[in-house]
């Protein structure tokens, strides 16, 4: 069997594609209302920013006043753990 060693070199380029979508929500401790409507639009671009900061997109965030949702584009090499954790630190301070 005979073949041409140039066209076989070709089909070696692996590729993948991976797209993570997660809608994460989570409480304030105790679900107490905490997060007053005049602060969330503030809260929501702060959250972006957070995502932006650290390599993750914040594709839509909302919530009320005690708890949030957010939908995240993870790579692949961020943990949900990870992404959730960075989430939840900074937006709360």
């Amino acid at each position: 069997m005979s073949y041409d060693q140039g066209a076989l070199e070709g089909r070696h380029v692996s590729h993948s594609y991976s797209q993570n979508h997660l809608h994460v929500v989570f409480s304030t401790q105790g679900r107490q209302k905490l997060i007053h409507r005049s602060m969330q639009p503030k809260l929501w671009s702060y959250m972006a920013g957070i995502g932006r900061n650290h390599g993750f997109l914040v594709l839509a965030n909302g919530g009320m006043e005690d708890h949030v949702h957010v939908l995240i584009q993870l790579p692949p090499m961020l943990a949900l753990a990870k992404a959730v954790s960075l989430v939840k630190a900074n937006s709360s301070k």
